[in-house]
């Protein structure tokens, strides 16, 4: 019994501790929670306070910025005021300063607009620096020889080329054609020669073509040796045959104002039994893949051997015609002296690169066209 009551008291005072020690730690907890509740707050007010100064200073800085914005818009005020009561004298160096520092910002203010146009040009589909810089020089016929560029001046008082890129427009066929108020005035013209080898005439003309340009002949660029297109006969009777009206053109090499009429009397005499409706025309262009017997002539005895053809051509009935590209009429002629015939120009892009009239346009010289095997030259002929 007594052994119980001692066991009983020992339990007690057990659970008395246990009490004591458990509210020991609740009470610690409090405390900590406390501790923990104050530091979050005197850091929640440390931040308030520092974006207070923050506010504050931005506030009076702006205040200071204002300040110093009014004194100088009354400071420029004052100086306008002053200067309409009493103008100021410029000397002659102080006006010639002023002018160069216009002329300077002006000319700078140019190069960045100028800079900018030719980014924006250079950034379309298809745009070159050649192409880009003709469109900056309008007055300039600009092309690319070997070793460098030229620039020929447009000389104003010939007259002027009217297929304009506005005038142009496609057919069905994806063919150019020359538009003035709704009207077309063009036709469309193949030029051939012994390359596209056997050609199906009616074919041509089903598909639409309505002229044609064959090769008469040419002067070898090597031998000097006078030759008559392969195929010329052929393609002249049945390009006729088939309603389409045609001309001749002749490659020359001519050296001599003799070689030059040795030319055009070969080309008469290979017309006499044909009757043609188009033009005679002399083909001046250059070897670009080799050297040519004609390379070291200069622009104003090619021109005369030109003339010379030409005349003779015309003495016989025939309208003379010249054909080329850029480099040809403006590096290998003289163009004032061949404005009395009619131009054949060769320049393959969406528009006409040529200041002058001209009667044909060379587009393509790989295009498609029903009865002709592999690609040919696709032309605008304007209409008469």
């Amino acid at each position: 019994m007594e052994i119980r009551e001692e066991h009983k008291k020992e339990e007690e005072q057990q659970r008395e501790e246990h009490e004591k020690a458990l509210q020991r730690y609740k009470e610690r907890r409090k405390k900590s929670s406390r501790q923990r509740q104050s530091s979050m707050l005197l850091l929640l007010y440390g931040a308030i306070l520092v974006a207070a100064v923050v506010i504050t200073i931005l506030a009076m800085l702006l205040r200071e910025e204002k300040k110093e914005r009014a004194k100088a818009e009354e400071a420029l005020a004052q100086i306008q005021r002053e200067e309409q009561e009493n103008p100021k004298l410029y000397t002659q160096e102080a006006l010639d300063d002023i002018v160069v520092q216009i002329t300077e910002d002006a000319a700078e203010e140019q190069r960045k607009q100028i800079r900018e146009e030719l980014r924006l040009a250079l950034e379309e589909p298809g745009a070159g620096m050649t192409t880009t810089l003709r469109s900056f020089y309008p007055d300039y016929v600009f092309y690319q020889i070997p070793g460098g560029y030229r620039f020929v001046p447009v000389d104003e008082s010939y007259p002027k080329n009217e297929l304009t890129r506005d005038r142009l427009e496609k057919d069905e066929h994806g063919w150019y054609q020359y538009v003035v108020d709704g009207e077309v005035r063009s036709v469309p013209m193949l030029d051939v020669s012994q390359f596209q080898g056997e050609i199906d005439w009616q074919a041509v003309a089903d598909a639409g073509i309505k002229h044609a340009m064959i090769r008469l002949g040419y002067r070898g660029y090597g031998s000097g040796k006078l030759m008559i297109d392969e195929c010329f006969e052929a393609n002249v009777q049945a390009a006729k045959d088939a309603g389409i009206k045609v001309g001749v053109y002749f490659f020359s090499q001519a050296i001599s104002e003799k070689e030059a009429h040795e030319e055009a009397e070969l080309v008469l005499e290979q017309l006499k039994p044909y009757k043609i409706d188009l033009p005679v025309a002399i083909d001046v262009e250059p070897i670009t893949t080799d050297t040519a017997r004609a390379d070291a002539l200069d622009k104003t005895d090619r021109t005369r051997y030109v003339r010379t053809f030409l005349e003779d051509i015309k003495a016989a009935g025939y309208t003379p015609m010249i054909y080329g590209g850029v480099v040809s009429f403006f590096e290998m002629l003289e163009p004032s002296e061949i404005q009395d015939y009619l131009v054949w120009y060769a320049f393959y892009d969406n528009y006409i690169y040529y200041p002058y009239p001209v009667q044909g346009w060379q587009y393509s010289e790989k295009a498609h066209v029903p009865g002709v095997t592999g690609i040919c030259d696709l032309n605008l002929w304007v209409s008469d």
